[in-house]
C-alpha cells in the first residue's frame, strides 16, 4: 500500500529513507492546515499515520515545531520499519 505523499506534497515534507542494518528510518513534517483556519489538520494527521502504519511503518517518536507565539507550526515524526 502507497501513501499519498505525492498527493499531499504541501502536508508531507520527508527526508529520503535511510536503511540501517534491516531498519528504515525516515523523518515527515506534517504541515497540513485545515482550509478555514490556521490550525493542523490533525484528522488528516491521523488519516496518514493510519497509511504509514498499514505500510508497517511505526512511530518511534512525535514533537511539535511551534512559532513564535508559541503556536504550532507542524508535527515531527521519527518512523521506522522493520525490513
Amino acid at each position: 500500500m502507497q501513501t499519498d505523499f505525492d498527493e499531499v506534497n504541501r502536508a508531507f515534507f520527508y527526508s529520503s529513507v535511510q536503511i540501517f542494518g534491516a531498519f528504515m528510518q525516515k523523518i515527515i513534517e506534517f504541515r497540513k492546515r485545515n482550509f478555514w483556519s490556521n490550525q493542523i489538520d490533525i484528522a488528516h494527521l491521523n488519516n496518514q499515520i493510519a497509511k504509514l502504519n498499514a505500510d508497517g511503518w511505526k512511530i518511534v517518536s512525535m514533537s511539535i515545531s511551534d512559532g513564535l507565539f508559541g503556536g504550532v507550526v507542524s508535527y515531527i515524526l521519527f518512523l521506522d520499519k522493520a525490513g
